[in-house]
């Protein structure tokens, strides 16, 4: 566990573009094309220069020292005769940067263009890039050994475009596909990763067209105008989603602790302020009960090595910030309400003796036990209240679990889907209404994605052995040790806490029945009985409450899930050959499987615990 000690980072104001488009252009259209591309562009540009300027953008964003929000804009090209290098031209006079994905190694590429002027053009465009360049492992047909690669080569680049760009630009004469990778596919797949397309027919002077999750690409001029539909993008994508709506305050500890507390910061904004959290045994409760209650302690995780890769250097920053702090919010929380059900145990347990024993001074201290208890109770709610401690649990745990499935596969190129994003969120269906709390998470995570450096140079074997062994060790195994010894302890502790209460109940079942002999001979019963019959249950419920507040049953099946998820994935992965054209695909859609059932159980523990609140009563 890494121990933070600055603030988290903000990022700079970045918006990608990526073009998608006919190689062979009418030169009679190509001055209106480059008009209609430079005219978008000038309108993103714009447009998130205007939203910079709000408020709310320069308390979120990284600064210039001037004060303004530190902004960048970028256009993603292949480069490729007809659409590419006039989308490329376009975007350099607007000041965009470029980046050059290429679906082989650029001497196999520039066999693409057809004479030398071309040839020399591209290279004067690739110069534009700078490093920003990047040499896709794809290959050429070779028919005679049964191979196509070739438009697979295509397809992986324009998906390369589609997953690491915020609006995709498709010139596009709207037809059938004519064959695999070509501008249709590519549309296709940005509507099903849920990135918006800014469609500018190819061959017909028409109004751009914004399609955005239709996986059939067609006009219809009922809709709301294009760039109406992107100013209002921008505005979601740009802005933090407004203050959302509470979870779960409806216990009167809660109403009256929120109502009297100053008026806490935006998420996002406390997000940004937070500090490390200092160590304290009081919070160390949960994890000290598990320990006891299972007898075991998990064997310390292995040493995760400091990542080579650039890219995933920068998303081990990103991670290791909120998963510090998902770890000490959380930590406060769980122990909360251990703590909660103790004292509760210890009040009833004052109660019971005073009334049993019956004695004056024994009542004035187990008086004084049972209200401080209640104190310390009411304290400890106003306290995980105020500080918001559950809630910063899940939202931090959230985020760090984002970033850390994008570390995995942003070396790579790939990257989550923004649905799965949404999802995890629970981000609001009606746009007009107020987003869940949670929707900050994926804002923040979206910013982050957009500011963070694409991969560069070239997808050789050498370097997909490297990207290999990352996610071996510290995705795929680093969560098989996780979930093994989660797997090991909770499964033990549970069956544990289920056994001390049985054995309690039979215990006070054997009391009551020794009572009920007693009655029927005509004797009273004595103190130390009646006191037991009354303190023993009291104690087995704090048990079975701390037990299914725990969901350790549950959580211990998951844990047997994911450990037979990460198995399967490590086998294939071991058992890939990164030396094939388009390894880099394989690898990425391997990982990118096991990062969406990562997740998918992150939501689930999400959804289960949003409830878990900690109340009196």
């Amino acid at each position: 566990m890494s121990k933070m000690t600055v603030p988290p980072l903000r990022p700079s104001l970045v918006l990608r573009v990526g073009i998608t488009g006919a190689r062979d252009l009418s030169d009679d259209q190509l001055p209106r094309l480059g008009d209609q591309v430079a005219e978008i562009l000038r309108l993103v540009r714009q447009e998130a220069e205007q939203l910079a300027a709000k408020q709310a953008a320069r308390a979120a964003y990284a600064q210039e020292p001037d004060g303004a929000v530190r902004t960048a804009f970028r256009c993603l090209s292949p480069l490729a005769e007809g659409a590419d290098r006039l989308a490329a031209q376009a975007a350099h006079d607007e000041g965009f940067s470029l980046i050059v994905p290429m679906p082989f190694a650029q001497a196999e590429y520039e066999k693409d263009f057809r004479t030398d002027a071309s040839v020399e053009q591209f290279r004067d465009m690739l110069a534009w890039a700078g490093e920003d360049r990047l040499e896709l492992d794809g290959a050429r047909d070779r028919p005679a050994d049964g191979i196509y690669d070739e438009a697979r080569s295509y397809e992986a680049v324009g998906r390369f475009i589609v997953r690491n760009c915020d609006v995709l630009i498709a010139i596009w004469d709207g037809k059938p596909p004519k064959g695999r990778g070509g501008t249709f596919d590519t549309v296709r797949f940005a509507a099903e990763a849920g990135t918006p397309v800014w469609w500018i027919h190819a061959e017909q002077p028409a109004e751009p067209v914004w399609l955005n999750d239709t996986v059939e690409p067609r006009p219809n001029r009922a809709v709301t105008p294009a760039g109406m539909e992107l100013r209002r993008y921008l505005a979601r994508l740009i802005l933090p989603p407004t203050l959302a709506r509470p979870h779960h305050r409806h216990s009167f500890i809660e109403r009256l602790t929120h109502s009297i507390r100053p008026t806490p910061p935006a998420p996002h904004l406390a997000y940004l302020q937070e500090r490390a959290l200092p160590a304290n045994r009081l919070w160390q409760a949960h994890a000290w009960l598990l320990r006891t209650a299972a007898s075991w302690r998990p064997p310390k995780a292995p040493e995760r090595p400091t990542p080579s890769d650039p890219v995933a250097i920068a998303w081990n920053a990103s991670y290791s910030l909120p998963d510090d702090l998902a770890y000490g919010h959380g930590q406060r929380y769980r122990s909360v309400y251990v703590w909660v059900f103790a004292l509760v145990a210890l009040s009833l347990f004052c109660a019971s003796t005073s009334l049993a024993l019956q004695i004056r001074w024994v009542g004035w201290l187990t008086a004084c036990g049972e209200a401080v208890a209640l104190l310390l109770i009411l304290a400890l709610l106003v306290v995980n209240t105020w500080r918001d401690w559950h809630q910063h649990w899940i939202d931090y745990r959230l985020l760090a679990e984002l970033c850390r499935k994008q570390q995995a596969l942003a070396p790579l190129g790939w990257s989550l889907p923004g649905r799965a994003i949404a999802m995890l969120a629970e981000e609001a269906d009606d746009e007009h209404a107020e987003p869940d709390r949670a929707a900050w998470v994926a804002w923040f995570f979206g910013a982050i994605m957009r500011a963070t450096p694409l991969p560069r140079g070239r997808f050789d074997a050498a370097r997909l052995e490297d990207i290999r062994r990352m996610v071996l060790d510290d995705l795929v195994l680093d969560q098989l040790h996780y979930h093994g010894g989660r797997l090991a302890q909770y499964d033990k502790a549970g069956r544990r806490l289920v056994r001390i209460g049985e054995g309690l109940f039979a215990v006070v079942a054997i009391l009551v029945l020794g009572k009920l002999w007693l009655m029927r001979g005509g004797h009273e019963p004595p103190v130390w009985l009646e006191w037991l019959t009354i303190v023993l249950p009291t104690f087995g419920a704090a048990f079975v409450g701390i037990r299914a507040y725990a969901e350790l049953q549950l959580l211990a099946g998951q844990s047997r899930h994911m450990s037979g998820v990460m198995r399967r994935a490590a086998e294939r992965l071991g058992k890939l050959d990164l030396t094939q054209p388009l390894a880099s695909q394989e690898l990425g859609a391997i990982t990118h499987g096991v990062a969406i059932t990562m997740l998918q159980e992150v939501d689930g523990w999400a959804r289960m615990f949003r409830v878990k609140v900690v109340e009196a009563g």
